[in-house]
């Protein structure tokens, strides 16, 4: 696991134990996930927001002023709001999607459900998200919830993992499968 990725985790554990502590999994999880959203490009409310989060030009109380808003505009407030607010005073913003992930992953652990997460090119849309889930909570068994992680490079499709479980349906995973089996030699 990358650093970052550890970092998150970590942020992720924290908000955890302080949901399970009394503010509550499932509202800090949905309100988590809201601001993730922000971070997919042309699928957030602010779609100017991670830009300006990123921006050195920018100082931390210009952008806490602006994550304020955000967050008024957005009625999220409490642990989520003062958690985007630490990953501004830090510099760290960039984790905050994958925090959510971590959180969620947690949830489910705790819960019985499952974090599924959709790698695409491009944001799905909230139907096909809905078709996503249900397809996937039935082929499962177990209620799934959905992130999705944008990848560009993958040209075109998904690839969705879901705990140890990957389902590559992407152009790039296509690709990769017919030059192994155009490398593989031919059976006699």
């Amino acid at each position: 696991m990358s650093r970052e990725g550890m970092l998150a985790r970590r942020y992720a554990k924290a908000l955890f134990k302080q949901a399970e502590d009394g503010v509550g999994i499932e509202p800090l999880r949905e309100d988590l996930s809201r601001l993730a959203d922000l971070f997919i490009p042309g699928g957030g409310q602010v779609p100017e927001f991670p830009a300006f989060l990123a921006s050195r030009i920018h100082t931390a109380r210009q952008k806490l002023d602006l994550a304020g808003t955000v967050l008024e505009r957005l009625e999220i407030a409490g642990a989520a709001g003062d958690f985007l607010k630490v990953l501004i005073r830090h510099g760290r913003t960039e984790l905050l999607p994958r925090a959510a992930l971590e959180f969620a992953k947690l949830a489910d652990a705790a819960g019985g459900g499952l974090t599924a997460v959709a790698h695409t090119a491009r944001p799905i849309g909230p139907e096909q998200a809905e078709r996503l889930v249900q397809a996937l909570s039935r082929a499962l068994g177990v209620k799934v919830g959905l992130r999705q992680m944008l990848e560009p490079g993958l040209l075109a499709g998904a690839r969705i993992t879901v705990g140890d479980k990957t389902f590559d349906g992407s152009v790039l995973g296509r690709l990769e499968s017919l030059r192994r089996r155009l490398a593989a030699p031919a059976a006699p």
